[in-house]
């Protein structure tokens, strides 16, 4: 298994879906504790609000999952045999919530396609396997 499933040309509804909310969950729970740690070094960020997140913590971990909801939508449209530079099409308004409902709704080919073979039942950020 290569590092969060980077490695993987395809992934299915299921595993897309379970993949975007995993790695949306774990980006944030990283960026909160990165958050609370330069907090308590630097101290409190916001004097009206000293609650909220320091935008040091939160700010990186979001571009980097910025950067993984692209090449997980683009393994999603491989799924679907198409190229994955579609996937900044999914930012657009009307026309991303088109593209959406085609992540989400539109099944991937059944068998093996020019961007690899079919994905396994199920792969969350890179942990399964590849139906052989």
């Amino acid at each position: 298994m290569k590092f969060l499933g980077l490695n993987i040309k395809r992934l299915n509804r299921v595993s897309y879906i379970l993949t975007l909310f995993s790695s949306m969950f774990l980006f944030v729970a990283v960026g909160l504790l990165l958050s609370a740690v330069i907090t308590s070094i630097f101290g409190v960020y916001d004097s009206v609000n000293p609650d909220s997140p320091h935008p040091l913590g939160l700010l990186p971990f979001m571009a980097l999952w910025f950067v993984y909801f692209f090449i997980i939508t683009g393994q999603r449209f491989h799924d679907m045999n198409m190229t994955g530079w579609y996937a900044p099409l999914v930012l657009i308004p009307f026309i991303g919530f088109v593209f959406a409902i085609l992540l989400l709704f539109i099944p991937g080919s059944s068998d093996e396609n020019k961007y690899g073979k079919k994905p396994g039942k199920l792969l969350v950020m890179g942990v399964g396997k590849l139906d052989e």
